[in-house]
């Protein structure tokens, strides 16, 4: 199995360094990098969404990307343009490290000299990504010491409680895109090496229109990793006290639905949505309430005039956020007390709107 790794992933290195004497002939200057997806043009949700990369103009950058599997490296090469697996070069960097007893530290370190030996042959002027906190630490560095302009852009929440995004607190983009200017005081306050005109602000969401509106009103609770399924059923058991609301339950689009649990959804006359795009779904089911633990969708909803209740179970990871104003807070042990008499309040709504966009 491993030879076979080793092969797979050799064949993978040689297709992306024909890409990378391709694009040096071609003499392209800008550079990309996101992740594969399984989705019919492999490319991620968020680097199309946040910085608009689409199947055309891949053609026009160098492509550094980042792969779950050897199969769907393989099919992106002969899929998408310009295109240079990562994985590759670090798995194959580990394999030939480990059969010289080498410590892994030497491997990444070897690794990430490989990637600027790469940027700086290509001569790349501009380096675009999404602000990937596992892989800020390996280009950003990169693009300081060429003096490549470095554009990021915010896809997820920010927080400084947050242990993952630490990256954010000592890393750099040359310009720094960010949601509202929430969150370009935000990045200020956390990482002081910024200038305020480097932070731009770039709202991206989109309100949709739909002409079969819902009459119902409608509540939806966003699946999250980590959450036991028993608290999402009493959340529901909940919720349903209350007749004058449809609820919804939005799975996570990349999990396999667990069918025990959707048949409990089933019997509890709860709609089940799973890779609908959930933003059209607020206007369509006429969503009033989004319940969540810690998802960003709890900041994007309240652009849409939709109230963010956030759960704290226990020690919450985003407390900054909740002690902030964005969200509506209730204690897990509250739950019953708080959603079996509910109350959405427009005024409240409104409160954390002009607190989060404007």
């Amino acid at each position: 199995m491993i030879l076979l790794k080793i092969i797979l992933n050799l064949i993978i290195f040689i297709l992306s360094y024909f890409n990378v004497f391709k694009c040096r002939l071609l003499n392209i200057k800008n550079s990309n990098y996101f992740i594969l997806k399984k989705s019919s043009d492999l490319i991620d949700p968020r680097s199309k969404k946040f910085f608009k990369l689409n199947c055309k103009n891949l053609s026009k950058s160098v492509n550094f990307v980042r792969s779950t599997s050897l199969v769907l490296s393989l099919n992106a090469l002969f899929k998408l343009k310009n295109i240079i697996i990562i994985n590759s070069i670090h798995d194959l960097t580990y394999f030939k490290n480990k059969i010289l007893f080498k410590k892994k530290k030497l491997s990444e370190k070897e690794y990430s000299k490989k990637i600027y030996s790469l940027m700086n042959y290509l001569d790349i002027k501009k380096f675009s990504m999404i602000d990937d906190y596992r892989l800020m630490e390996l280009f950003l560095p990169i693009c300081n010491n060429l003096n490549i302009f470095s554009q990021g852009f915010m896809h997820g929440r920010i927080s400084n409680k947050l242990k993952y995004q630490n990256n954010l607190k000592t890393l750099n983009f040359s310009r720094y895109y960010v949601w509202n200017n929430y969150f370009k005081k935000k990045i200020l306050s956390m990482n002081q090496n910024y200038k305020p005109n480097q932070i731009e602000i770039k709202n991206v969401l989109i309100k949709y229109n739909n002409k079969n509106l819902s009459k119902k009103k409608g509540i939806m609770i966003v699946e999250e990793d980590g959450v036991n399924k028993s608290i999402y059923k009493k959340i529901i058991k909940c919720l349903k006290k209350n007749k004058e609301y449809c609820i919804y339950f939005k799975h996570r689009p990349n999990n396999k639905i667990d069918c025990k649990f959707d048949r409990f959804l089933s019997d509890q006359s709860v709609f089940s949505l799973h890779k609908e795009n959930v933003y059209k779904s607020f206007k369509k089911f006429n969503i009033k309430m989004l319940l969540g633990f810690n998802s960003s969708l709890l900041v994007e909803c309240s652009y849409y005039e939709i109230l963010p209740v956030i759960i704290i179970n226990g020690k919450n990871e985003i407390s900054d956020l909740i002690k902030d104003g964005l969200f509506h807070s209730i204690k897990i042990q509250d739950i019953s007390k708080n959603l079996s008499n509910l109350n959405i309040s427009k005024k409240e709504i409104l409160k954390i709107k002009k607190k989060t966009w404007e």
